[in-house]
């Protein structure tokens, strides 16, 4: 090697952070229920707990009691049975009356799903275009997560609110959505707010 050589060598790296996530990551297939947690329309804090309900993972007081806790398992929605993801949506008679009413604000036939899996089920195996099916999977998302709101609301404290007082916070927040939605400029944003109008 000539010492008079002042040659270094500069090395490039291009990094594909697709590629890197893909490589790192456990990859599995996608689940059915995919689109109906992460739709299009969805709100982002609405579509986590969602996201947690349906792998069953959030603090449930049948699951809180499971591990150990001292607490009651009784549902403080209705207070006559174990409260459940299951119990909590929509067999719960107070969160079964929030349901029904968003079903029939959709017009939506009349034989409702309540079960859990059922109306999982129905949801991810409708078309994912049809505006009525996106307003349901947006309406579900938000029932989901003002119900859990007023679970933790009465848990933490004490206080309550008729199923009506929930049901209009739920309209109120699908419309201001859909309202963002048009005012964006996305075709999805007038029709969802038909779908949500007075009718």
């Amino acid at each position: 090697m000539d010492s008079k050589s002042n040659r270094s060598t500069t090395y490039e790296v291009c990094i594909d952070s697709k590629e890197t996530w893909n490589t790192v990551r456990l990859s599995r297939p996608k689940v059915d229920w995919f689109h109906s947690v992460w739709s299009r329309v969805a709100i982002p804090k609405h579509a986590i707990p969602t996201w947690l309900f349906v792998l069953n993972r959030n603090p449930t007081l049948d699951r809180v009691t499971s591990w150990g806790l001292d607490v009651e398992p009784i549902c403080l929605l209705c207070g006559a049975t174990e409260e459940s993801r299951n119990h909590l949506f929509f067999e719960c008679p107070y969160s079964k009356s929030i349901w029904e009413a968003l079903t029939q604000k959709l017009l939506l036939p009349t034989a409702v799903l309540f079960a859990w899996s059922s109306v999982l089920a129905r949801l991810s195996s409708a078309s994912t275009t049809s505006i009525q099916h996106l307003a349901l999977i947006q309406g579900w998302q938000t029932t989901i997560y003002e119900i859990w709101k007023e679970q933790n609301r009465r848990y933490h404290e004490g206080l309550s609110l008729p199923f009506s007082a929930v049901f209009q916070k739920i309209l109120k927040v699908v419309y201001l959505k859909s309202t963002a939605l048009r005012n964006r400029g996305s075709k999805l944003g007038e029709p969802l707010l038909l779908c949500w109008s007075n009718r």
